[in-house]
């Protein structure tokens, strides 16, 4: 039975009724708070009226109670994500790179829509962020380079603070290069084409240049800044994070309903992935062939897999099949500069799985083994355990950005198109769907969370590959 009590003002006017339902009792027997309300008087009614108003509401409240539809939390949504976080945290259901990512989200949210209550958020907040989020997106700042910059590099005019390096080579008679300035400046030769050729970069990049060259940046980069919309991909992001933390708040009954669900993220269509012909892999591979065995081995298990470069660069010895030339994809290395240390963490969407290589592959990551054991290369105390099998000379972890850098530095020296990682996982996908693979076999073979995500993402390349069906069945019927 619901209990009523009375509230009335200084002068002893009947102004509401607070309402209490008994909620019971915890697994370890502790009383659990109880479900309450507030009812307002309207000051036209008499005492009994309200009286009597009041039993009606309470016993439509506890009926919901006992269904489960009621809303009792006044915990906000800062509190109440903050406490998700760490629940998903602790029962390891999200890895750290995925927390690091919710915490960015957090700022945006907490600012704006933090204070409001959980039984008080509407999906019409929702979409007033989301709406504001558009037209409120980050700054961004970059630099494009002035001609000053050109003349230096052709001239290999060096500033009096120029680094070390650089001084000493220039000194010794050789001329600046892309890829000799992106050594110094611990940049890609790719991202120095782009600024000879008066792209935008990124401002940090220009910084560690004009460093390296021995000037102030202001004299060889024009530096903008520019607010941008965010994209609706970003808001998206945003939506599913404030929607996960609903989701727990419905499901331990402190909202009737999810808001987010009845929300309107916009839309996002999946860009067409973008990745490379078998021409392209052809001239790609033919170019690591010319690279140290340490880049070339990581490089081609890469392009071969499909797979993402923190899953190939977290491979220990015993993830490798030589037999059957496969390898064993169940971990991930990722850098955290939160934790300014490399970690380990299960593939995305903890989506364990072989991966059958090319023959020419897993011989070359045999050679790898082969010259890093008779070069004496061990990890070292803290990965010892690990074995991991890529690893540099002082024994720490391949860096996954440093794969990336020389991919990139791939493009200038052999003349082919700007190399990413990531294009090879739309490569091998292509390669894959064009040869009549299924989704469920393409979404294994990358890790997809399931075969939904891979035709959402590869949907051109499944419409292509459909075309040829119709050619398919009339050849195989004689109808051509």
């Amino acid at each position: 039975m619901a209990n009523l009590r009375e509230f009335r003002d200084e002068d002893g006017k009947l102004k509401a009724f607070y309402i209490r339902v008994y909620r019971g009792r915890c697994a370890d027997g502790k009383q659990l708070p109880p479900f309450t309300d507030v009812f307002k008087v309207p000051e036209t009614w008499s005492e009994s009226t309200a009286r009597r108003k009041a039993r009606d509401y309470a016993a439509v409240f506890e009926e919901r109670c006992l269904a489960g539809l009621t809303v009792n939390s006044n915990q906000t949504l800062r509190d109440y994500a903050e406490y998700v976080i760490e629940l998903k945290s602790s029962n390891k259901e999200i890895v750290h790179s995925t927390e690091v990512r919710y915490r960015e989200f957090t700022d945006r949210i907490y600012s704006e829509i933090g204070h409001i209550k959980l039984k008080d958020l509407k999906p019409q907040h929702l979409n007033r962020f989301y709406e504001k989020l558009k037209k409120d997106g980050p700054v961004k700042v970059t630099a494009c380079a002035k001609i000053k910059l050109q003349k230096i590099f052709e001239k290999s005019e060096l500033g009096a603070t120029a680094s070390a390096e650089l001084v000493s080579l220039v000194a010794n008679g050789r001329k600046l290069s892309r890829i000799i300035l992106g050594k110094a400046a611990h940049i890609s030769a790719s991202t120095v084409s782009r600024m000879l050729q008066g792209e935008a970069v990124q401002k940090e990049k220009a910084e560690v240049v004009a460093i390296a060259l021995g000037y102030p940046v202001d004299k060889l980069f024009s530096i903008q800044e520019v607010r941008e919309d965010l994209s609706n991909k970003t808001i998206r992001e945003f939506h599913q994070f404030i929607s996960s933390v609903l989701a727990v708040a419905e499901k331990e009954g402190l909202v009737p309903f999810n808001a987010a669900a009845k929300a309107s993220p916009p839309k996002y269509d999946y860009p067409e992935a973008e990745f490379y012909s078998p021409e392209e892999i052809k001239k790609i591979l033919a170019a690591t062939d010319q690279e140290p065995i340490y880049w070339r081995a990581s490089g081609q298990l890469i392009i071969f897999s499909g797979s993402r470069r923190g899953e190939i660069l977290g491979l220990r010895r015993k993830d490798l099949d030589f037999e059957r030339n496969r390898i064993h994809i169940c971990q991930s290395l990722l850098y955290t500069s939160q934790r300014g240390k490399y970690i380990e963490e299960k593939p995305k969407n903890k989506k364990r799985r072989y991966v059958s290589i090319p023959r020419r592959g897993m011989q070359t990551l045999k050679e790898y083994l082969d010259w890093r054991d008779a070069n004496g290369i061990v990890p070292n105390e803290k990965w010892k355990d690990e074995d991991l099998v890529f690893i540099n000379p002082d024994g720490e972890p391949y860096s996954p950005d440093g794969i990336t850098d020389w991919f990139a530095g791939l493009s200038a020296k052999y003349d082919i198109p700007h190399v990413h990682p990531h294009g090879f996982r739309h490569s091998a996908a292509s390669a894959l769907i064009f040869n009549g693979v299924d989704p469920v076999s393409v979404a294994g073979t990358l890790g997809h969370a399931s075969p939904t995500t891979t035709t959402k993402i590869y949907s051109h390349f499944f419409e292509a590959a459909e075309e040829r069906n119709g050619e398919i069945i009339a050849k195989i019927y004689g109808a051509k």
